[in-house]
């Protein structure tokens, strides 16, 4: 009966990381930045929902810093590691891109 209790407590585990894993997969890939352009001596598009996108990266970074608290993250730790990696970067690009662009506005 233990066995039993441990063994659906390990796959319920397992299902929560690989839920959220999926998450973030599908917002990595349905996500698309809200372009407005504008017009002057050239036309440029720029992005126009910042805070939207910065709270949807802080959101999923944060997802995949929970996942660590799980005694069944070692399964999934490639995986996870890799997309935290990729969301540190999107976020200092995302920065980067801010500024760049509100020198331009």
């Amino acid at each position: 009966a233990d066995e039993l209790k441990a063994l659906h407590m390990r796959a319920q585990g397992e299902i929560q990381i690989r839920e959220a894993l999926q998450e973030v997969e599908v917002w990595a890939a349905d996500t698309e930045f809200k372009l407005h352009k504008r017009e002057g001596g050239r036309s440029v598009s720029l992005i126009s929902d910042w805070k939207d996108i910065m709270t949807n990266v802080s959101d999923m970074q944060s997802l995949l810093g929970s996942l660590k608290d799980s005694p069944y993250f070692p399964l999934f730790a490639d995986k996870a590691l890799a997309w935290e990696k990729k969301f540190i970067t999107l976020d200092e690009s995302l920065l980067l891109l801010s500024q760049i662009q509100r020198k331009w506005v």
